[in-house]
């Protein structure tokens, strides 16, 4: 974070910003990381679709614990290194959903509230994607998954003007 202010700097584990500049910067950021994961978690996916869909088309929804052990071999020949990756794109895809959340009630004044509003919930189909995969949904918690949805919607509800419940 050398590169950063010392008034904007933040670390990664900090909680969502309280003001809209440094809650920009913090989707930047985050959004620059999900850019550079995204390509190995649409991989695993990709990959993971494949071996069940030709399996046996039944197994696209089973959990990983009831795959056939040839299938769960069968993906985990892809480097160590993408799945280090992906994980940490569904982290990066997380902290850019929830980088505008610690903003309050307030309509927060965005130069392009299509395109925040559009990479917010694209950040959200693809972990949705990711929890109903087998293999990455151990690394999403469905309760923040819902609550990233409810936070996201009512950040929606802001920049239109209104508060959504």
């Amino acid at each position: 974070m050398s590169w950063v202010g010392p008034m904007y700097r933040f670390d990664e584990d900090d909680p969502p910003a309280s003001d809209i500049l440094s809650a920009r910067l913090r989707a930047k950021y985050w959004g620059s990381q999900v850019i550079t994961y995204r390509p190995c978690i649409k991989q695993i996916l990709d990959l993971s679709y494949r071996l069940r869909s030709k399996a046996n088309p039944s197994l696209l929804h089973v959990p990983y614990s009831d795959l056939p052990q040839e299938i769960r071999d069968e993906l985990h020949v892809l480097p160590q290194e993408t799945w280090d990756h992906a994980q940490k794109g569904i982290r990066s895809l997380i902290e850019s959903t929830q980088a505008f959340h610690g903003l309050g009630d307030k309509r927060p004044i965005i130069t392009n509230v299509f395109g925040t509003a559009h990479a917010q919930w694209g950040n959200l189909v693809v972990l949705a994607a990711c929890y109903c995969d087998p293999f990455l949904r151990q690394h999403i918690d469905a309760p923040k998954l819902r609550d990233l949805y409810h936070k996201t919607i009512g950040f929606f509800g802001k920049l239109r003007g209104t508060l959504v419940p």
